[in-house]
């Protein structure tokens, strides 16, 4: 067990994303998480409600 956590050290990312194959640009959602993170509570209700209504017009 330990050597898959030294792997997924050395890839740079999580168990979780390691295994997460719904995600289909990881480092795209790492960088946009990393940006989110960094927003005020406000800004962040902002970029929410664009997102959703992008989802709803699929």
């Amino acid at each position: 067990m330990q050597s898959f956590f030294y792997i997924c050290e050395y890839l740079g990312v999580t168990p979780q994303e390691f295994f997460d194959e719904g995600n289909t640009y990881p480092e795209t959602l790492k960088e946009f998480i990393a940006e989110a993170r960094q927003l005020d509570p406000q800004s962040m209700q902002y970029i929410l409600g664009i997102m959703k209504e992008l989802n709803s017009r699929k």
